[in-house]
Order: structure tokens, then C-alpha cells, then sequence
């Protein structure tokens, strides 16, 4: 080997120790330093675009039914001889169960029903006996509509009480939540929001993982980041 190509070798090896070094301390203390430096900014300095207060949780009446369908009728008359609660578990029961709540004389109202187990449900002014409307999870209809995990009902003028009849699959915990149109959007931004930042999260940590395996020459490292 000639002097010219020893000294390029040399060159060539010398540069790779020194990136090697390189990558070794980025992974090592640039790149933590770099995400913890982002996220006290995003948390101190960052505006809340998407702030939101929660709403009210309503007290109602619930009932399964048994045996033959019920009619809105007959769910009514047996609604009104149970008790009042904040919360209603299904302990894995699926039947269809029926709920009644009051509402506040105020207009522009929403009702937010926040459950992801809830399967479907069909709503009614329990004054008029008025559809108010109907959904699935594939299908909607009225005044109901997906929200976030579960599904909420904007009400018309004047409805003084909602009566609901609901399905579950899974250990359900069902809740009604007095909100209004707007706060219902401003919410659904906001978990929008902190999906993408958890997503974001893991797309960062899988890049981490990446440059971890480029630098150890580890194939596993690969694998790992590419499922995550």
C-alpha cells in the first residue's frame, strides 16, 4: 500500500471513529436533552388553543328491561319508580337499558354521553315522546352524532327531559354530561390534540430507537422501532 492510500485510510477511519462518536453522545444526550428542552417549552410557553371546561354530570333514573321490547311508554312508567344516580355500570350486561334525565330550562344545550362501550342508542323528548334521534356505531341519525370515544345529543328548544334507550358491549360506566354545542367542539379538538401528541410521542421515541440500532449496528433495534 502506497503512502497516499495509507493516508487515506487513515483519514477515512479517523472519520468514522469521530462520527461514530458523534452519533453516540446525540443518542446518548442530544436528542434527550433536545425532547425534554421541547416539551418544558410546549408545557410553560405554548398557548391552550383547545382549553375547555367540563361539564355538568346529570343525575338520572335507569332501568333494564326484560323479557318483551318496551315501548317509550312503558319505559317511562317504570323509569319513574327508580331511584337517581350519577352513574350507571352494566357489570358486562347487554340488554337494552333505559335512562331519564331532567334538564335546565336553557337553550343552545347539549347532552355528551362519553362511554366507548356504548354500541347504539335512541333518544326522545319524554315530553312529546319526539324523536330526538338515533345512532351506531356505523350509522346515525336526528340530533345524535359521534363524539370523541362516545356520542352526543344536541337538544332542540325546549326539551325539559330526555329519555334514552341504550345498548353496551363490555364493562360499560354510563354517565350523561350537560354541555353546550360549542364546549362539545372545544373538547373534541382538544382530544384530537393530545391523540396526535401521544402519536407524536411515539413516533419520536421509535426515531430514538432507529438512530439507537444505527449506531450500535443492531438489527433487533430495527425490528423494534419499525413495530413500534
Amino acid at each position: 500500500m502506497s503512502i497516499g492510500q495509507g493516508s487515506l485510510h487513515h483519514h477515512a477511519s479517523r472519520l468514522s471513529e469521530l462520527l461514530d462518536a458523534f452519533l453516540r453522545r446525540l443518542v446518548a444526550f442530544g436528542l434527550p436533552l433536545l425532547v425534554a428542552a421541547f416539551s418544558l417549552v410546549a408545557l410553560f410557553a405554548w398557548p391552550g388553543e383547545h382549553q375547555s371546561e367540563g361539564g355538568e354530570a346529570l343525575a338520572f333514573h335507569a332501568v333494564e328491561s326484560a323479557g318483551a321490547p318496551w315501548t317509550p311508554q312503558d319505559a317511562l312508567v317504570r323509569l319513574q319508580a327508580q331511584p337517581t344516580q350519577h352513574q350507571w355500570d352494566s357489570h358486562l350486561r347487554e340488554g337494552p337499558t333505559w335512562f331519564l334525565t331532567a334538564l335546565p330550562d336553557q337553550p343552545g344545550l347539549a347532552l355528551e354521553f362519553p362511554s366507548r362501550h356504548t354500541t347504539a342508542m335512541s333518544c326522545w323528548d319524554a315530553g312529546s315522546l319526539s324523536p330526538l334521534g338515533t345512532i351506531t356505531r356505523s350509522d346515525q341519525a336526528g340530533g345524535l352524532s359521534f363524539s370523541k370515544a362516545g356520542f352526543v345529543l344536541t337538544l332542540p328548544a325546549g326539551t325539559r327531559q330526555v329519555l334514552c334507550e341504550a345498548r353496551f358491549l363490555g364493562p360499560a360506566r354510563f354517565t350523561a354530561v350537560l354541555s353546550t354545542p360549542q364546549a362539545v367542539r372545544t373538547s373534541e379538538q382538544q382530544f384530537q390534540r393530545h391523540s396526535g401528541l401521544l402519536e407524536g410521542g411515539m413516533l419520536v421515541l421509535a426515531v430514538f430507537i432507529l438512530i439507537a440500532g444505527l449506531v450500535n449496528r443492531d438489527s433487533q433495534y430495527f425490528v423494534f422501532a419499525i413495530w413500534m
